[in-house]
């Protein structure tokens, strides 16, 4: 058997199935997440034409897309709930 030796430092190794390595971020839902919600969320998406994945990974919904989309995939807010969207903060440029 031969080994293989990586000297460089600089060259990233990502062990994730290459369907998932694909994307730069993700989002995993909540198992309690109703199938309304998760719909509504793939929708929103599409409907922006932002390109994503999904997943199911452990009994929750894993959503992968392009990092900078943040605004459009859904995320948990500072009062516990989730939304589709990112939490409006005091400065924000979309106020």
């Amino acid at each position: 058997m031969a080994q293989v030796e990586n000297n460089d430092s600089a060259e990233f190794i990502d062990d994730r199935d290459p369907k998932r390595a694909a994307w730069d971020a993700e989002v995993h839902l909540p198992t309690r997440a109703t199938p309304e919600f998760i719909s509504a969320a793939l929708l929103h998406l599409i409907e922006n034409k932002i390109e994503f994945g999904i997943f199911y990974e452990g009994g929750k919904v894993v959503i992968a897309y392009e990092f900078g989309n943040d605004p459009y995939v859904p995320s948990m807010w500072s009062d516990g709930s989730w939304r589709i969207g990112h939490e409006p903060f005091y400065g924000d440029d979309d106020d």
